[in-house]
């Protein structure tokens, strides 16, 4: 009988580090698969700068980046006035995934030269932070002031500088 339990016990606890193994092996693939286009991007980013949302969106696009989440932001602590947008390639599930596991995940900070109409926030909460086509066309003609890369230095690296 006792053996039996040990078995029982050794198959759940195997199959428990399958399922971790197959997870990881699944994030890194994702992962590597949009990097290496990023880190390309960023290191042309300076080309975007005083330029239209628009021309930067579909250089993202022709090397097919998809944009899955988004958020935005202030560039002062406490305040109302909202300039930064923020550009997630996965969505809830894998960034936090990423997160438990000490992971890089990779995000892009765009800081607009004029501040965000207030119409963003309703905007968010509509589409629930997912991108769209509407929320691309909401950000078209605002003008990029700089472009900072997050997480593109190898999913699992320990170098966290921004690019």
């Amino acid at each position: 009988m006792k053996s039996i339990f040990k078995i029982i016990f050794a198959s759940f606890f195997l199959m428990i580090l399958q399922f971790c193994n197959a997870q990881q092996t699944e994030y890194s693939r994702t992962y590597n698969r949009f990097s290496p286009e990023l880190q390309d991007v960023a290191n042309n980013k300076t080309k975007f700068n005083n330029q239209k949302f628009k021309d930067f969106y579909k250089s993202l696009g022709d090397r097919g980046l998809e944009i899955k989440m988004f958020s935005y932001d202030a560039k002062e602590f406490n305040s109302k006035d909202n300039y930064i947008l923020k550009l997630y390639f996965m969505d809830n599930k894998s960034r936090s995934y990423a997160n438990d596991n000490h992971y890089q995940f990779p995000m892009i900070k765009i800081t607009f030269k004029e501040k965000m109409p207030q119409e963003v926030e309703p905007l968010t909460k509509q589409y629930h932070g997912e991108w769209n086509n509407v929320v691309a066309k909401f950000f078209s003609n605002m003008e990029i002031e700089k472009i900072e890369f997050y997480g593109i230095n190898g999913f699992n690296s320990t170098d966290r500088r921004v690019r």
